[in-house]
């Protein structure tokens, strides 16, 4: 004989056999970290999401025209993070640095291939290719090592 509950209906306990018995639930319990966590995740990949898409947009929407200019590196570093993988599977991004040219005081920096990095010292000349950018976000297209005088090729 079954016994059917109507809808809606609340039951108590029911005893399924030796062992197995059906109560009544509770509501279910989320612990607060695992919601910090997943926020926190979230939080991040849609950051990075956003900033990919605004240097991605940034530099394929640009149609300026480029502007190359010749600096002298003042310093170099490798720092562990930021690498590029169009270069290589190294993760080390190989930075120089250089004064700015419109005659102020900072210094700028710029991601270059280790190629360039390891021939380039302090006093060396480079070349680099700027764009305006499609969001007016500078951004650099190319950075070439230019020929000393002294060498011979």
């Amino acid at each position: 004989m079954r016994h059917l509950l109507p809808l809606g209906q609340a039951f108590g306990p029911v005893d399924l056999g030796p062992g197995l018995r059906l109560g009544r639930a509770g509501p279910e319990r989320i612990p607060r970290w695992g919601v910090a966590a997943s926020y926190l995740l979230f939080a991040f990949l849609t950051a990075c999401f956003f900033r990919f898409s605004v240097q991605l947009a940034n530099g394929l929407l640009d149609a300026s025209d480029p502007d190359t200019r010749v600096v002298l590196v003042t310093g170099q570093k490798i720092s562990l993070l930021g690498g590029s993988l169009k270069e290589s599977l190294n993760p080390l991004a190989h930075l120089v640095y250089f004064q700015g040219w419109d005659g102020g005081d900072e210094t700028y920096e710029v991601l270059v291939p280790p190629a360039v990095y390891y021939f380039a010292g302090p006093g060396t000349r480079i070349a680099v290719t700027l764009r305006k950018g499609f969001l007016h976000l500078p951004w650099v297209e190319d950075c070439q090592l230019l020929q000393t005088s002294g060498s011979g090729a």
